[in-house]
C-alpha cells in the first residue's frame, strides 16, 4: 500500500478507535493502481487491513476528511467520494458530488455550526449532514484558488492564492 494521508477516528458510537489511511488502491482486492483506497488498522496492530477501493478515477491525495462518521476525498478531477460504515463494514459512494475541479483543498469541520466546508478551485460548498451537499455558498474571484481554511471563532477562515504564480498576493478571507 502507498498511504498518503491518515486519520485517527472513533468507530461510530463505539469507544474504540482505528487509524484510517487513504492512498493507492492497488493493495485492495479489486482496486486499481492510481485510484483511491481506504485502509484501516487498530492502533496496536502492525498490519493494515484492506478497506475499500473507489472506482471513479485518479486519487486527489491532498484531501482526506472525517465528518459525521464518514470519510471524504476527491477523485478523477470530477467527484467527491464518501466512505461510510466506520462502525461496521466500510462502503463507498464514488460520486457524492459530481463536480469538475482543478484544485482542491482540505475541508474544514466548523465547530460553530457543525458543517463540513468543502473547497475546490474558487468555490465553497458545505455538507449539512453525511450525504447532503449544498449548492455553491461562496465564489471567490476567478483569478484565485482556495488553498485551505480553518475555524476562527464563529468565522470560517479561507486562504486563497493566485492561480498563476507571481501574479498577485495570497489573501485570507
Amino acid at each position: 500500500e502507498l498511504i498518503t494521508r491518515f486519520l485517527h477516528a472513533k468507530r461510530g458510537a463505539a469507544t474504540t478507535y482505528s487509524i484510517y489511511g487513504m492512498g493507492d488502491a492497488t493493495g485492495i482486492s479489486g482496486g486499481t493502481a492510481g485510484y483511491p483506497g481506504v485502509y484501516y488498522k487498530d492502533p496496536t496492530a502492525t498490519a493494515w487491513t484492506d478497506g475499500v477501493a473507489m472506482a471513479g478515477g485518479a486519487l486527489a491525495n491532498n484531501v482526506f476528511a472525517l465528518y459525521k462518521d464518514s470519510l471524504y476525498g476527491w477523485q478523477n478531477g470530477n467527484s467527491l467520494w464518501r466512505v461510510s460504515g466506520l462502525a461496521s463494514s466500510l462502503s463507498v459512494t464514488d460520486a457524492l458530488l459530481s463536480q469538475a475541479y482543478t484544485n482542491v483543498a482540505q475541508p474544514v469541520h466548523h465547530k460553530a455550526d457543525d458543517y463540513l466546508y468543502i473547497f475546490y478551485d474558487n468555490f465553497v460548498r458545505r455538507l449539512t449532514d453525511a450525504t447532503t451537499v449544498s449548492g455553491v455558498l461562496l465564489t471567490l474571484p476567478d483569478n484565485l484558488k482556495i488553498m485551505g481554511g480553518g475555524n476562527f471563532g464563529n468565522y470560517l477562515l479561507i486562504v486563497a492564492s493566485p492561480l498563476t504564480n507571481a501574479t498577485g498576493n495570497s489573501t485570507i478571507f
